[in-house]
């Protein structure tokens, strides 16, 4: 039983003092951990942020393109609808970034957090 080789069972049927010991598992963070080299090493670089951006949206006009014909039936205006929903989006998106920009809602409060 899968159960049995990974636990010891006690005697009132319950599993439990793992047999699998993983190293450095007791205590965190683990021994040589460098908390700066990990925050570095999960943020991303702008390069690859814009890449991101670009292909998000790409996928975005083709849906608006794909949706427009299928209620449209015309492909010329669905065409032309995707070409204008790239440039309303962008100046969408922006104005929704500067908005937040002033919402302090989920950021740490001053003196709660300092580097």
């Amino acid at each position: 039983m899968f159960g049995r080789s990974l636990f010891k069972q006690s005697s009132a049927n319950h599993l439990n003092f793992p047999l699998i010991q993983i190293k450095g598992a007791d205590t965190w963070p683990p021994k040589g951990f460098n908390r700066q080299q990990f925050s570095q090493s999960m943020s991303e670089n702008h390069s690859r942020s814009i890449a991101k951006a670009v292909s998000w949206r790409i996928t975005g006009t083709i849906d608006t393109i794909i949706v427009s014909y299928v209620v449209t039936g015309r492909i010329t205006l669905a065409i032309s609808i995707g070409f204008v929903e790239v440039f309303t989006k962008i100046g969408l998106y922006y104005l929704h970034e500067r908005v937040w920009n002033r919402i302090s809602y989920g950021r740490p409060k001053k003196g709660d957090y300092e580097i």
